[in-house]
């Protein structure tokens, strides 16, 4: 049996924390990793716009780093360094951001990355996030299982009371962008 063919967007943006640099083949396409200017930590989560210029890590006992040259240089954005940074997500136009802590609490920036906000979720041991394309649409995952949605960008936060409510056609995960497509 023939694997399916191997097909990339028209537009394809690789973003990866790697120990090597070097280049990669995906799909008979070439891509080459150069090191950055990004400081050498232990990297959690990282997201990106849609067209690949605004990108935004965090790193836990670290901070927010983001950057708005593709990864050429990135800045410590205005976030405490002392919390437990978990996970990061972006809307598409990379203005509209959040991230979580562990054993802490979900922040939200609309400027992107400039200030963070903490919102009105609890303060507990979250694990990951994800966000729709216009950043209004959000979803958070705790690390006993629970999961948290927003429909106001991250303003009122609702524990899912079953999975039935992920299946909401508003709120629908991609399985390969981490992101909440809307």
């Amino acid at each position: 049996m023939n694997a399916p063919p191997c097909r990339l967007p028209k537009f394809t943006l690789l973003t990866a924390v790697t120990l090597s640099l070097g280049s990669t083949s995906l799909c008979g396409q070439e891509f080459t990793w150069s090191q950055s200017s990004a400081p050498i930590a232990h990297w959690q989560s990282v997201a990106s716009s849609l067209n690949g210029s605004n990108l935004v890590a965090v790193v836990p006992y670290g901070g927010i780093y983001t950057s708005t040259n593709s990864g050429v240089s990135w800045r410590s954005a205005n976030a405490p360094a002392s919390y437990s940074w978990q996970s990061v997500a972006s809307s598409s136009d990379g203005t509209n951001l959040v991230a979580v802590v562990f054993s802490g609490r979900i922040y939200t920036s609309t400027n992107a990355g400039n200030t963070w906000t903490p919102t009105s979720a609890p303060t507990t041991d979250w694990q990951s996030v994800a966000s729709s394309a216009d950043g209004s649409r959000l979803v958070a995952a705790v690390y006993d299982g629970h999961i948290y949605t927003s429909t106001n960008s991250g303003v009122t936060w609702t524990p899912a009371s079953s999975l039935s409510d992920l299946a909401r056609p508003d709120l629908r995960i991609s399985r390969f962008t981490n992101n909440l497509q809307s």
